[in-house]
């Protein structure tokens, strides 16, 4: 019988040598890697085993394997620069995936397995999953998303409206389980955003008034949540024709970012930085001249005033403080609006 990938490197020790063998199928949708704790006994039991669709892998000395895999995929850089190496890419890998499932933030394995597709070695969608799984260990490194990124603009002309929800599922359910994962709402919204051609204009809205109005009322100092939230509302309201339009959304968006401030400790800074935001769209879209516009103005301005007021601040100081910060974020949204109009306009 001929010998299995892992039989042909009689350095790679009998535990690794196991794991090896059952990562290489690609038969498990899942991956559980049950909680070790050090030991010196390199004899430990190591269990792997197939349940239903998880892999699970169990017993004290997995550090110990990690480190030796470590060990042989550093060797293994070594030999690829000298020329001298042994290229048996199932080997290579599972060995990889091992490495990412423990520590998914290794930037250098993640670009090697750009090399495994781009040779056609792997396939984009069992990359997917491989990505996948490692997000399920940890969501928030940006290596992890990067990768993920990286292919699905790899396969940009195939991709479907279909596979971008199933795709914005995903992050919902990783948003549960990570809180405050910035990398992950800079990625939800990075898929909102190059795909948008292809999502009904409906969906948008839903992705604005329901998904992000969940994240932020469960974690309300998450700011990556009023990040995705603040790129929705420019997105909206640069698709209003009337400043009745932009009067209604705003208003509209302030009495639900009010209402958020008002369940709050004061020394939450993300509801109160996307309030500054607010305000300076305010001051971009708004007549100030018009009195239904003046008074929304005003008080979101009382309300910033207040926060800075209650954090013991001098009144004065404070009033010129909002005005100079006002300013700025004016500036601020212009500079966002004219960089993703030119953004489009090169796109197409």
């Amino acid at each position: 019988m001929a010998a299995t990938s892992c039989e042909l490197y009689p350095e790679i020790s009998n535990q690794l040598s196991v794991v090896l063998k059952a990562l290489e199928s690609y038969e498990y949708t899942e991956l559980e890697l049950i909680p070790f704790t050090w030991s010196d006994n390199t004899n430990d039991l190591l269990v792997c085993e197939l349940k239903e669709d998880t892999l699970m892998i169990q017993g004290t000395p997995l550090r110990i394997i990690y480190m030796e895999a470590q060990q042989i995929f550093s060797r293994f850089r070594q030999n690829l620069k000298r020329g001298s190496f042994s290229w048996d890419w199932k080997l290579w890998d599972s060995l990889s995936r091992f490495l990412l499932f423990v520590q998914p933030a290794q930037s250098t394995v993640w670009n090697f397995r750009k090399c495994l597709l781009l040779q056609s070695h792997v396939s984009y969608d069992l990359e997917l999953e491989v990505n996948r799984m490692a997000l399920k260990r940890n969501a928030k490194t940006s290596e992890v998303w990067q990768h993920r990124k990286w292919i699905l603009l790899q396969q940009t002309n195939s991709i479907s409206s279909d596979f971008i929800e199933r795709e914005l599922e995903m992050c919902s359910f990783l948003v549960d389980r990570f809180e405050k994962s910035y990398h992950l709402w800079y990625y939800r919204w990075w898929l909102v955003d190059s795909y948008i051609s292809i999502l009904p204009r409906e969906f948008i809205i839903q992705e604005y008034y329901k998904k992000s109005k969940e994240a932020i009322r469960q974690h309300v100092s998450d700011h990556g949540a009023y990040f995705y939230r603040q790129k929705l509302l420019l997105y909206l309201l640069k698709n209003q024709n009337t400043q009745v339009d932009y009067f209604a959304l705003l208003s509209s968006e302030w009495e639900w970012t009010h209402s958020i401030i008002e369940m709050i400790d004061y020394s939450f800074d993300s509801p109160f930085s996307y309030a500054q935001f607010i305000y300076a769209c305010c001051s971009y879209w708004l007549d100030y001249e018009n009195s239904q516009h003046r008074y929304l103005m005003d008080a979101v301005y009382q309300t910033l005033k207040c926060r800075k007021s209650k954090n013991r601040q001098d009144d004065k100081v404070s009033s010129n403080m909002l005005f100079k910060m006002s300013r700025q974020l004016f500036q601020v949204v212009k500079i966002i609006i004219h960089d993703d109009m030119h953004h489009r306009t090169i796109t197409k």
